[in-house]
């Protein structure tokens, strides 16, 4: 019985997650102060998980939304502010952990997103081999 608490106690208390973490697990998809991406309905969520892509949303420095069930390390996200701190308002990380494009909230585009992801050789591979998340 004390062994089953103590993996349970284990669990509760797991670290928080941080970007590289995902690697190889999610492709990740980072959004800095983005207002209109909370209601995302069932046909988006379908096609974001789909693809094993994780949707990570802040507003300054704050979490407002994930698209699982995770505990983050908020600073590993943060981080990518910094590559390019004035303009970059997305980051779309591939599964290798490389940024494969960022860009604007004004040129933000969740066809164009999944596009990107489908062209990625991971993904072609995926899609031949019918691989389902």
């Amino acid at each position: 019985m004390a062994f089953l608490l103590l993996i349970l106690f284990c669990l509760n208390f797991q670290e928080a997650k941080t970007l590289k973490d995902f690697q190889w697990e999610r492709r990740v998809l980072v959004l800095f102060d983005f207002k209109s991406l909370n209601d995302r309905g069932e046909e988006l969520e379908k096609q974001i998980k789909e693809r094993r892509l994780l949707v990570v949303q802040f507003e300054g420095e704050k979490l407002i939304g994930i698209s699982e069930e995770f505990e983050i390390n908020n600073p590993s996200f943060l981080s990518l502010k910094q590559v390019n701190p004035s303009s970059s308002k997305w980051y779309l990380i591939g599964l290798d952990g490389g940024v494969k494009a960022s860009g604007h909230s004004d040129n933000f585009d969740w066809e164009w997103i999944f596009r990107k992801i489908d062209s990625m050789p991971m993904r072609q591979s995926e899609i031949r081999n019918g691989v389902k998340n």
